[in-house]
């Protein structure tokens, strides 16, 4: 898939077939998940799911895991739910328990 175009929303086909490096956005309204595909140094094509959030003011890049084990349906659910985490004032790399952590202007915001 050399010279295909870059879709405006990503496809299950796209993300499988293709193989030029780059990072390919799932579109206007995704929650700021992309797919990330980079060569490897032995030359071998690697997939990888990011997502691009603001967190106490500060732009901030979320790995969601790597393609064909995070599927695109499933990354797709984790950046709606990271960026629900990111509305509700927690911050989505704090997995330790069931409760997220509150970020830090959330926290604040409770101590008043």
């Amino acid at each position: 898939m050399g010279s295909a175009l870059r879709p405006g929303k990503l496809t299950v086909e796209f993300v499988e077939e293709v193989e030029r490096p780059g990072r390919y956005s799932d579109g206007r309204g995704a929650n700021g998940l992309s797919l990330l595909v980079r060569e490897t140094t032995d030359g071998r094509i690697a997939k990888t799911w990011s997502q691009r959030v603001t967190i106490d003011r500060q732009r901030t890049n979320l790995g969601l895991g790597p393609y064909p084990v995070v599927t695109l349906a499933e990354a797709r659910d984790a950046a709606l739910e990271n960026r629900r985490a990111v509305h509700r004032g927690y911050d989505p790399r704090q997995r330790k328990s069931p409760a997220r952590t509150p970020t830090r202007r959330a926290w604040g915001q409770r101590q008043r």
